[in-house]
């Protein structure tokens, strides 16, 4: 979820004073604690608040981001195609020479694999743990499993797969069953044609079926990123008892997303708008990828636009899991039904955000932590988040000062610091 609109600095308590026991540059606010996370609106984002909620006002609103979204992704796809960034930000490097296919262990952070290698890595390579699969009202789900004990859940966001939590297969499997999913649509998993079939429901009953065909009733700790992160969200408050613990990674609660947007939000969040438009936006990100000829040539659309939505990510990623998540995007049908959660997402909005808040005894009881990311170009906290402990009676929200959208990425020890610190809480 990336946006190239630069926010302006983001206005929240959470980030006041650390609390005691945090690790240094991590701010915490916890709603079980004297000082409850909230957000602080200004006077002008309080009255575009209020009209928002206003039906009518919300449709025109909306209208005016679409066309605005439409506006920046064709103006996007024109300016990669025509005046295209330059090979070295969005190129595919040529492929590493080598005699037969690479195990993703075997190949260090400068090795290119070839589109061949980076199917073979996402579907059976067993480097990072053994692969398997469920059906899941008659769609196949493809994982990666590693390791024994308690199931801990781990959901990728757009556009990757599975491999965003390589490091954390491994960092966890000594205590824990450790078991990362392709979301439907995503890496090897299937990937049905129609928009509904990617409706939140659906995404949230996949996750109770991977869930219980693993592990029963037992449930399982659930952490999760970005698109992962609203189905965890969703999964949490649908089916507490089975979700042991819930960490999310800088993902909106669907709910507190509408009920508190600002303008500022709808503009850092026009590609969700771009995206509920047909066919522009699978014409920008998935034509096939070739790197720039000897003479000059411009590389494809799809090396472009997808890689510039990958540069947001602070800390530049290896020539190989760049490559990777690049040919990711290339499977056939994966383009398609990433774009097609945007849609599902889109039909669904009007019916998010606009309750008031539950009563106390109402609230999701699962323990939950938050970690964000305080420099994501796309998600303002604000808005994300708004007066979270409305909605979880045990909920701590911790912020990582000057790290990006992409945090797995970005602070990959740090994010498994997190983790092994709230699993251990």
């Amino acid at each position: 979820m990336l946006s190239s609109h630069l926010p302006r600095e983001n206005q929240y308590t959470a980030m006041v004073e650390p609390s005691k026991g945090s690790k240094a540059g991590i701010s915490s606010s916890s709603s079980s604690a004297s000082a409850s996370y909230q957000p602080v609106f200004s006077t002008g984002e309080k009255i575009f608040q209020a009209i928002y909620a206003i039906p009518p006002a919300r449709w025109i609103i909306w209208i005016l981001w679409i066309l605005y979204g439409a506006f920046k992704g064709l103006s996007l796809l024109v300016v990669l195609r025509y005046r295209h960034l330059t090979s070295q930000q969005a190129a595919v490097p040529e492929p590493t020479p080598k005699g037969e296919y690479l195990s993703a262990k075997s190949m260090g952070e400068d090795y290119i694999p070839s589109f061949a290698e980076c199917r073979k890595v996402i579907s059976s390579d067993s480097s990072f743990g053994t692969h398997g699969s469920i059906v899941s009202n008659g769609v196949k789900l493809h994982y990666v499993t590693r390791g024994k004990g308690p199931l801990l859940l781990l959901l990728h966001g757009f556009p990757q797969c599975w491999y965003a939590w390589r490091v954390q297969l491994v960092e966890f499997s000594d205590r824990y069953t450790v078991v990362a999913p392709d979301l439907r649509g995503y890496g090897d998993s299937d990937k049905p044609e129609n928009i509904t079939d990617y409706s939140l429901d659906k995404l949230v009953e996949d996750v109770r079926m991977l869930i219980v065909t693993l592990k029963g009733q037992e449930g399982a700790v659930v952490c999760a990123h970005d698109w992962g992160g609203l189905i965890a969200w969703k999964f949490a408050t649908t089916h507490p008892q089975l979700t042991r613990k819930l960490m999310i990674f800088n993902a909106p609660y669907p709910l507190a997303f509408q009920r508190y947007m600002t303008a500022h939000q709808l503009l850092c969040s026009w590609y969700i708008s771009f995206f509920q438009l047909p066919i522009f936006p699978e014409l920008l990100m998935k034509t096939k990828v070739r790197k720039p000829s000897k003479d000059g040539e411009p590389p494809s659309r799809s090396e472009l636009a997808l890689g510039y939505f990958l540069n947001g990510i602070r800390r530049p990623l290896t020539p190989r899991d760049k490559t990777l998540f690049l040919n990711h995007f290339l499977i056939p049908g994966v383009a398609n039904a990433t774009i097609n959660y945007y849609r599902a997402f889109g039909l669904k909005m009007d019916s998010f955000g606009f309750l008031t808040a539950p009563k106390p005894e109402d609230r999701c009881p699962v323990k939950t932590f938050v970690a964000w990311a305080d420099k994501d170009i796309a998600l303002d906290i604000r808005s994300s988040l708004g007066n979270i402990d409305e909605y979880f009676s045990d909920i701590t929200v911790k912020t990582i000062p000057g790290c990006g959208h992409f945090v797995l990425e970005e602070e990959p020890k740090l994010c498994n610091d997190l983790i092994r610190d709230f699993l251990a809480a």
